[in-house]
């Protein structure tokens, strides 16, 4: 049974890692991005973007899958898609104003600056869901529970 619960942890630790690794390198190479001085070094950039989003999109993958009773994996991946479509047009319309005001490298720091704020927010979860107290045998009563007192009567 303690194998079980181990590897279970190690899971959740790897799908945060993935998670946190991935938001976390596509934050940096779009802020980097700001910054690169020529199309050259852009595009690696550009490669390094995809690729940390790639990770995170396989560890939010991995996560609704290990979270969420198989009768509902479908209906849970529409919804995730659902609210990914409505940012996608959210940030869109958000990205017109940006662009307008910053320019095009105001919207790519800001949008890894978001990216890099959503890493360690996923970091903090970890810390947090680490921190939880568990359960343990000694919190469980066993045997049975308290009998039933009659009602007091307070009307004397």
């Amino acid at each position: 049974m303690s194998v079980i619960a181990t590897r279970t942890r190690q899971i959740r630790n790897w799908v945060r890692l993935v998670l946190g690794v991935g938001l976390l390198g596509a934050g940096a190479a779009t802020v980097a991005i700001t910054f690169a001085p020529n199309l050259a070094l852009t595009l690696p950039l550009m490669v390094a973007m995809g690729t940390g989003m790639g990770l995170f999109f396989i560890g939010q993958s991995t996560l609704v899958q290990r979270r969420v009773p198989d009768r509902l994996v479908g209906r849970v991946f529409a919804a995730v898609d659902a609210v990914g479509s409505c940012a996608f047009i959210l940030g869109t319309a958000a990205s017109a104003v940006i662009i307008d005001g910053l320019g095009v490298r105001g919207s790519y720091a800001i949008s890894g600056l978001l990216l890099v704020l959503a890493a360690s927010s996923v970091a903090r979860l970890g810390q947090a869901s680490s921190r939880r107290r568990r359960i343990t045998r000694a919190d469980v009563r066993v045997g049975p529970t308290s009998a039933r007192q009659p009602p007091v009567d307070t009307a004397a």
